[in-house]
């Protein structure tokens, strides 16, 4: 893994936490049938479009909705791309031979002429079914993708889960995806839709991104989606639970009934690579990236780090709250945030090696470094000191500052990939292939959770 991969990484994971539980929205016991997803908008984390080129292999019709009603605006002939921005405060659309064309007001909508069939748009390098709906706001364009929940899925399954995985793994995917929506439809009604396409709700790939098997796993499973309650649940998924999911109260602070720890040894041994891994950091390396964390945060830096305490683990042994203590003060961080404050960590279920590397005297009388793992001090009362800073040695010419081989630096050994509640993909995959259907993978990761048909 590579340190300091990009601070927007970590800033981004602070913020999926918060995404991870479906949001107050209404939400009733059948999957909804249609859906809206956010592409192009501009908030904290994502940007408009200047300019949109579509195109479609069946023509599109470019209009205008009032409630049910369409009116057509202009017919576009099939396979030829169309550029829409615009210009001097109105939306425009540029036709293949150059002519443009002004769209009244701020709003249209545009439809492949044969509803089977999808519009592809350059700048996302996919295509989408159903249709896109185009709102100039300022200067830049909002596009949001109208679809049957189905069809979504359609690009979404594959996104989340390989399309050559065991069709029963798929199957439990596809109910995932589908319950998820039914929680979380609304989520971003401020802005005119209810999902986004990227991890801010769940990855969708549209039409590029399907694929047979994940076509197959979507129509078996049409309309299922998981109730607790009588309410659709939060059906979290990650990619690999390294052995043991996590109750949901130590990874977002909140205890829900069906989001239990429970044993998955399904999840290693499938060929994940992330069954297991190491990181190292140097101590600067890591006190750099808590400070930067600290700052984007508002919280106050920690200066030169000295320690680092865990203090709590799960039910999975996933670390749920550490101490981390610096020259200018210490800060307690808990849960999901864990692994995100130390330096990007691909889960919480990880052993923590503090390495201090000391200056000492070789056999030859020429200096070596002596390496101990959490070296500590027992003083003359019998007090025991973790051992701190830069170390000192006694020599046979004095007090000699190792200051130049006494190095710090950390390691984490840890096993699987995200936060480790409810579903893992790679245990759905080693279940499916120990010949479990969908409603036993789903039952073992949501407990209680029912079918609602």
């Amino acid at each position: 893994m590579k340190f300091l991969r990009g601070f927007l990484v970590v800033t981004l994971g602070l913020v999926l936490i918060l995404s991870y539980l479906p949001q107050p929205v209404a939400a009733g016991t059948v999957a909804p049938s249609i859906v809206r997803i956010g592409l192009f908008f501009v908030n904290n984390s994502h940007s408009g479009a200047t300019a949109l080129n579509i195109s479609s292999p069946a023509g599109i019709q470019l209009g205008q909705r009032t409630g049910s009603d369409f009116t057509l605006l202009e017919s576009i002939p099939a396979n030829q791309t169309v550029k829409v921005d615009i210009n001097n405060g109105s939306l425009r659309v540029t036709n293949a031979q150059g002519v443009a064309t002004q769209i009244p007001g701020s709003t249209f909508v545009a439809r492949p002429t044969d509803p089977s069939q999808w519009i592809n748009v350059a700048e996302k390098a996919t295509g989408y079914r159903g249709l896109l709906e185009i709102t100039m706001v300022g200067t830049q364009l909002k596009l949001i993708n109208e679809v049957n929940v189905e069809d979504y899925l359609y690009g979404v399954v594959p996104k989340e889960m390989s399309d050559s995985w065991p069709l029963e793994a798929l199957k439990a995917q596809a109910v995932a995806a589908r319950t998820y929506v039914a929680a979380n439809l609304g989520t971003y009604g401020a802005y005119g839709f209810d999902l986004t396409d990227d991890q801010y709700s769940q990855a969708y790939g549209g039409v590029k991104a399907e694929g047979p098997n994940s076509r197959l796993a979507v129509d078996e499973t049409k309309g299922e989606i998981l109730l607790y309650n009588g309410a659709p649940i939060a059906a979290v998924y990650s990619s690999n639970s390294g052995g043991y999911t996590e109750n949901s109260e130590n990874v977002w602070n909140t205890a829900i009934p069906y989001l239990r720890g429970v044993p998955d040894p399904y999840s290693l041994g499938q060929g994940s690579s992330m069954d297991s891994w190491q990181v190292n950091f140097s101590q600067n390396q890591l006190q750099d990236w808590i400070n930067n964390v600290l700052l984007q945060n508002g919280q106050n830096q920690i200066g030169s780090l000295l320690n680092i305490s865990i203090l709590n683990r799960g039910v999975s042994g996933r670390v749920d709250d550490v101490e981390i203590n610096g020259t200018l003060g210490s800060t307690e961080v808990k849960n999901d945030l864990v692994r995100y404050y130390l330096g990007n960590l691909s889960s919480n279920l990880f052993n923590m090696i503090t390495n201090v590397g000391l200056f000492g005297l070789g056999q030859s009388g020429q200096t070596q470094t002596i390496s101990a793992s959490n070296p500590y001090v027992v003083r003359g009362d019998g007090s025991v000191t973790p051992l701190a800073g830069t170390p000192v040695l006694q020599g046979a010419n004095g007090i000699v500052t190792a200051t130049s081989a006494a190095t710090t630096s950390y390691t984490f050994d840890g096993k699987g990939w995200g936060h480790g509640v409810g579903m893992s993909q790679w245990g759905a995959y080693g279940m499916a292939k120990a010949g479990f259907d969908y409603k036993g993978i789903l039952a073992h990761y949501y407990q209680g959770a029912q079918l609602n048909q």
